[in-house]
């Protein structure tokens, strides 16, 4: 009997800070599924380029999760900071 076990990479899990919630997220829920949802590009009023609504799914996933950020303008300020970085990968 032969038992495949479907395990990510080192770099995989060293890119995500070994954080189970984001690992978790991304083992569950598939990015297809979120294009379904929102099957036209998100519209900046600005008229710049269109927003993935993929990214933007996942920023409120960090915001609605994360209890370091208390606004989600500040979590944007924040994301820019290097400790940051696996957050930045997980986008």
């Amino acid at each position: 009997m032969h038992i495949q076990i479907d395990m990510f990479s080192p770099l995989y899990y060293s890119t995500l800070g070994f954080d189970a919630d984001l690992i978790d997220y991304l083992s569950f829920i598939k990015d297809e599924y979120i294009r379904f949802l929102f099957p036209r590009p998100i519209l900046d009023p600005r008229g710049r380029k269109p927003w993935d609504a993929v990214i933007l799914f996942r920023m409120h996933v960090l915001y609605f999760t994360r209890p370091e950020f208390v606004s989600f303008r500040q979590m944007c300020t924040e994301l820019a900071k290097p400790k940051h970085q696996d957050y930045r990968n997980f986008l």
